[in-house]
């Protein structure tokens, strides 16, 4: 991957503008634009090429049920109108991406385009790849990253340089209610954070223009610097946590002159609040990153942790579920716990004892 960004942050923070500005005025005739939600359309001047893609689920809330960790769709019809969605849109980049015609792509928003592309996998997961296990995020690791991943590839391929994602922030969910004051970034973020150079979460900046500062919450770039003293090579971050004043000059400024780690600017430092909503978000170790620049992945860790333990999964616990949700309402039951529901809540709706609701989410769990 060439160079791979991700910004996300709040409604009407800049993200669009700040996407499409990657390129110069000279070059923009070189940017091409994938609106999925119309927030290019007071843009249309600026003289971009767009691919404004057509909504075919109106009658289904798919942020909403992005935001609380379920599927968007709420039955096979809205599947099926986010499959064709998936399948409309690699037939319109694969008509307008001509080889070497655009430098850089915007993809604005990118939770939509997850959404049809998890739709694809699932109405023909024999042609993508996935076997029709859902246990350990089987369907994840075998089908959905590998056509994400397969997506970006493809268009690279075509001769782009730059790839920019534009993602909202979505509130934080624990049994079927938001956390007050919690919100993470939209995405992807386990795959985004392994392949993207540069992920820039927007927030308010101070600047008398209204333009908003970047959280740096990761920067695939550096200098590599001879030793004063010593024959060996040292390492210098660039960019600083905080960019006071987001523009891709201020990154490209950052590179002639980077930050000073030892005396950081005022702007250059994490808010407390800022510090606050990252903490929910990044571990302890993530957090040296944005404090000193300093990162361990402890996430992708976990990960590869777990696709190894699918591969050991037990035969049992299918068994077990398939005993378990004989009848219809315990079929309901299991629909509704993958869909992320809490056992409390369908024991109610359904008629269900408790206990065995959860019974019915360990097996789940385990499956």
């Amino acid at each position: 991957m060439k160079r791979l960004t991700l910004f996300t942050g709040a409604v009407g923070i800049g993200k669009t503008t700040a996407a499409i500005s990657v390129l110069p005025p000279s070059k923009v005739s070189r940017l091409l634009v994938v609106d999925t939600e119309d927030g290019t359309v007071d843009m249309q001047d600026v003289g971009f090429e767009v691919i404004r893609m057509e909504r075919r689920f109106e009658n289904t809330d798919i942020l909403g049920n992005m935001a609380r960790g379920k599927l968007p769709w709420v039955d096979e019809r809205g599947k099926q109108a986010m499959a064709q969605y998936y399948d409309d849109l690699i037939d319109r980049l694969d008509k307008k991406l001509r080889d070497g015609a655009f430098d850089a792509i915007v993809l604005d928003t990118v939770e939509i385009a997850e959404a049809a592309i998890t739709a694809a996998v699932e109405s023909g997961r024999r042609k993508f790849g996935w076997g029709g296990n859902r246990a350990y995020g089987r369907m994840e690791v075998e089908g959905v990253r590998p056509l994400y991943r397969g997506l970006f590839q493809a268009i690279e391929a075509r001769g782009v340089k730059d790839i920019i994602l534009c993602s909202h922030l979505k509130p934080r969910w624990h049994d079927d209610h938001p956390v007050p004051g919690a919100v993470k970034p939209g995405g992807r973020l386990k795959l985004l954070s392994r392949l993207s150079t540069f992920m820039f979460w927007l927030v308010p900046g101070n600047d008398a223009s209204g333009a908003p500062a970047a959280i740096v919450m990761k920067a695939r770039y550096g200098q590599m610097m001879p030793h004063p003293t010593e024959d060996r090579w040292v390492t210098q971050r660039i960019l600083p946590p905080r960019i006071p004043v987001f523009s891709w000059d201020a990154v490209r400024n950052y590179a002639e002159n980077p930050a000073d780690f030892n005396n950081l600017k005022p702007g250059e430092v994490l808010s407390e609040d800022e510090r606050k909503q990252a903490s929910m978000l990044f571990d302890a170790e993530q957090m040296k990153y944005l404090i000193a620049c300093k990162q361990i992945d402890a996430s992708d860790i976990a990960e590869r942790q777990r696709e190894r333990d699918a591969a050991l999964m037990p035969a049992k616990s299918q068994a077990s579920l398939a005993n378990a949700i004989q009848s219809e309402e315990n079929k309901l039951a299991v629909g509704m716990l993958r869909e992320g529901q809490s056992p409390m809540k369908i024991a109610k709706e359904l008629g269900i004892k408790l206990p065995q609701v959860i019974k019915m989410k360990k097996l789940l769990e385990g499956e």
